[in-house]
């Protein structure tokens, strides 16, 4: 994650990036909300057994949930796009003249 807000500053599409770490325990938002319809709708299957199930599970726990499948070819491949955006290897200011 980080390396994206790097890159996404770097190229100037944004001046810079704040990141909040809410404490745990005190965020009240409304996906927190899902995720205590999903754990409550878990304790009652017995078994699992594939990742569609998962899915069906948290999909059909509350309405108004959407559930998005990511693909192998939707994930962000850092080795090819990293090096456009950044050297591997960088030279600070204050070692450059030795």
């Amino acid at each position: 994650m980080i390396r994206v807000c790097l890159a996404l500053t770097a190229t100037g599409r944004f001046e810079s990036i704040v990141h909040r770490f809410p404490e745990r325990g005190h965020s009240y938002l409304p996906c927190d909300r899902n995720f205590e319809a999903f754990k409550k709708k878990l304790k009652k299957i017995d078994r699992i057994y594939t990742p569609m199930e998962y899915v069906e599970i948290l999909a059909n726990s509350k309405k108004g949930v959407e559930v998005h499948v990511v693909k192998t070819e939707e994930i962000l491949n850092f080795n090819e796009w990293w090096p456009i955006f950044f050297k591997k290897t960088v030279v600070s200011e204050e070692t450059k003249a030795l």
